[in-house]
């Protein structure tokens, strides 16, 4: 403001001095006319100019004074240059301290052995009662937050999956009506529509919990090369099948045939419930089992909810052909993926996996137990 005030000063001074040429030219002429001298007419133009210049250096003066005062006032006696190294000292250890913190809260991943010698972090307790979530919170616009909150109904219906699968059967292993009876649920899992533990191939390694956003630190826990590359199928081994491991024996992985058979020769029925995703697989003899899903959503451009579920279970069979010339090895998993990221479609099949990815794990009955 005080610069405003300074150039509009200067500006006046400037047509006050024009103005003050034009007359003194006119009383030049005049005086010549007359005979007279125009001296004082030019010392009374410097003069004005010079009062110009000391009032424009007082005020710039006065401008830096108030300038130095103002910063005297939180930083006394600190010179600029070493006040903004002090700043930018204090900014930087506040950033490793909250990126320090930040680490500790995202390291919820609970990687784990079988023997317990490699335990990272104790296991939480889950709370098993459905609960609406919120995953979109409001934005403060009320069209785009009615539009998400109709999708949210949609694909997170209200109600509870204890009532929705109250009919199935409680039986530790189900006879669908197949060739070998399956288990009711996942490996580490309490509840039937828990997706338990997750594994790699052939490992007894696993994950408490899975958070898909930290996939790139999951693929930096070592892998063991000989269980890469085994060429052996591992069903009821108890050195690579983790089904039989944690079963005490009761457990193996299913082949590929077995996971075909439950694709061909079942009705599979899709339900949602709040978080939980997944379906009721019902055999030819009535009787049916619960596969969990995962998944994730996020709003499109079109102010629309859209969804990603699916999951693999592994079989004991490594896959040799490497149909898709994969630089890494795999082994077959049964897939099961919805289309256009709605749930009105879905594939489902037994395809290539790699070993090394952690995945949830359902075991049949072994008969050899």
């Amino acid at each position: 403001m005080k610069r405003l005030y300074i150039t509009m000063f200067t500006l006046l001074g400037w047509i006050h001095a024009f103005a003050q040429s034009v007359y003194m030219h006119e009383a030049q002429q005049d005086a010549e006319e007359s005979g007279a001298t125009g001296f004082s007419g030019i010392f009374s133009v410097l003069v004005f100019f010079g009062l110009v210049y000391l009032i424009g250096k007082f005020w710039s003066s006065k401008s830096k004074n108030s300038s130095n005062t103002s910063n005297s006032t939180y930083y006394p006696g600190i010179d600029d240059d070493i006040r903004w190294k002090e700043e930018e000292i204090q900014e930087k250890a506040e950033m490793e301290e909250f990126d320090h913190l930040k680490d500790i809260e995202d390291n919820d991943y609970y990687f784990n052995s079988y023997d317990s010698s490699i335990k990272t972090e104790s296991s939480k307790e889950t709370d098993d009662v459905p609960q609406k979530p919120k995953y979109h919170p409001s934005t403060g616009d009320e069209f785009f937050d009615k539009i998400v909150c109709e999708q949210e109904e949609k694909y997170y219906p209200v109600g509870s999956i204890n009532d929705r699968l109250q009919n199935l059967t409680k039986e530790r292993f189900v006879d669908l009506g197949l060739t070998v009876k399956w288990s009711s649920k996942n490996i580490g899992s309490t509840e039937i529509f828990d997706l338990g533990y997750y594994f790699r191939w052939g490992s007894m390694d696993y994950l408490e919990s899975y958070n898909r956003d930290k996939i790139l630190e999951y693929s930096k826990i070592p892998y063991s090369k000989e269980i890469e590359n085994i060429t052996d199928i591992i069903c009821a081994n108890p050195k690579y099948d983790m089904a039989t491991k944690f079963s005490d024996g009761e457990e193996r992985l299913p082949t590929k045939e077995e996971f075909e058979e439950l694709i061909n020769k079942c009705n599979w029925e899709y339900i949602e419930i709040d978080k939980y995703k997944g379906f009721i697989i019902t055999g030819p003899s009535g009787k049916s089992i619960y596969l969990p899903m995962a998944y994730h959503s996020f709003v499109n451009c079109m102010q629309r909810i859209m969804m990603s579920v699916g999951e693999a279970y592994p079989t004991g069979v490594p896959e040799l052909e490497n149909e898709y010339d994969f630089e890494e090895k795999c082994a077959f998993y049964l897939g099961i993926n919805n289309k256009k990221h709605t749930t009105d479609d879905f594939e489902i099949r037994v395809s290539s996996y790699f070993k090394r990815c952690f995945y949830p794990v359902r075991g049949v009955f072994n008969k050899n137990a």
